[in-house]
C-alpha cells in the first residue's frame, strides 16, 4: 500500500511539474512575441489641470519617452523619472498606461506622482493623476 501511494505521489508530482514547465514556456512565448499596442517613443507635450502648474499651460511640457521611460525636456533642469507601462487586451477597447512620475537614480526624492490613462488614439494619452500632496487632476499627452 505505502509503495503504491509512493508512487502516485511520484507520478502527480512530474505531472504537476511537466504541466507548470510547459505552462510557463507557454506564457513567456506569448509574452515575447506579444506586439505593443503603440510606439509611445518620443517627445510629448504634457498638460494637466494644475492651474500652479507649468503643465497647465500647453506648451510648458514636454516629455521624452524612450521604451518604458521618460523624462522631462521643459521645464528643464526637472531630474522626475516617468516609468511607463501599456496593458492592452486585443480585440477589447484601448490600451491603459500608467505613469509612475518619481526621481532618477541618485538624486533626492522631492516629488511622486502617479497617472493612469488611455490611449485614445497612437498620438494621445488621456486620464487621471494624483500626487503626493493629495492633488488630483487631470492630464492629456500629445505626440509631437
Amino acid at each position: 500500500m505505502f509503495i503504491l501511494l509512493r508512487k502516485f505521489f511520484a507520478i502527480t508530482t512530474m505531472t504537476l511539474l511537466a504541466s507548470s514547465l510547459i505552462y510557463a514556456k507557454d506564457a513567456s512565448e506569448s509574452s515575447a512575441t506579444a506586439p505593443l499596442p503603440a510606439n509611445l517613443d518620443g517627445i510629448w507635450n504634457y498638460t494637466n489641470s494644475f492651474t500652479g502648474s507649468p503643465c497647465y499651460v500647453q506648451g510648458g511640457c514636454t516629455i521624452q519617452i524612450t521604451g518604458n521611460a521618460g523624462k522631462y525636456i521643459l521645464p528643464s533642469g526637472n531630474t522626475s523619472l516617468f516609468l511607463v507601462d501599456v496593458y492592452s487586451t486585443p480585440n477589447r477597447g484601448k490600451p491603459v498606461i500608467t505613469i509612475v512620475q518619481t526621481a532618477q537614480p541618485g538624486t533626492p526624492i522631492t516629488y511622486n506622482a502617479a497617472l493612469i490613462g488611455r490611449l485614445n488614439d497612437p498620438q494621445t494619452i488621456t486620464g487621471f493623476l494624483i500626487d503626493v500632496d493629495n492633488d488630483r487632476g487631470t492630464f492629456t499627452l500629445k505626440k509631437q
